[in-house]
């Protein structure tokens, strides 16, 4: 997925970014995100790196990530950038899934077979993957020669 940047004049970046591939569930691993995380912003949005005030995520239900992991690493990290008071809020993505029968439908476990034909030949069409959602950054004082 490509990201969509929608700049609100509000200071509110609205963006849809995949961050990487989830699989596994240690903390090293959320903290492999964390540092993901934070260089996907710096590389996409510099000029306003300095000024962020609150990150939004979205963790699919199946990715292998812990949220409450993830959360304590990303804040490591943003107190290691001289960011500490950065609000970080962290969603879940419920799982859908589309069987080759063509019904949709949310997933609760990996084990569960299509309600309408009883088939595990289905694949996920979201709760995989983690994004992030939305970031906020302080607005800036504009000067008008006074």
């Amino acid at each position: 997925m490509a990201p969509v940047p929608v700049v609100d004049k509000g200071g509110i970046v609205d963006i849809i970014l995949p961050v990487a591939a989830a699989t596994g569930g240690s903390i090293m691993h959320e903290y492999a995100l964390a540092l993901d995380i934070m260089n996907t912003l710096r590389e996409k949005y510099p000029e306003d790196i300095g000024r962020l005030t609150s990150i939004s995520l979205t963790v699919g239900q199946f990715s292998g990530v812990v949220t409450d992991s993830l959360d304590f690493c990303l804040h490591m990290v943003l107190k290691d950038q001289k960011l500490p008071e950065v609000k970080v809020v962290i969603e879940e993505e419920e799982a859908m899934a589309e069987c080759a029968c063509g019904d949709r439908y949310p997933l609760t476990d990996l084990l569960q077979p299509c309600p309408r034909c009883g088939a595990y030949d289905r694949h996920l069409l979201s709760g995989k993957g983690i994004m992030i959602r939305s970031i906020e950054v302080e607005k800036e004082e504009i000067s008008h020669g006074q």
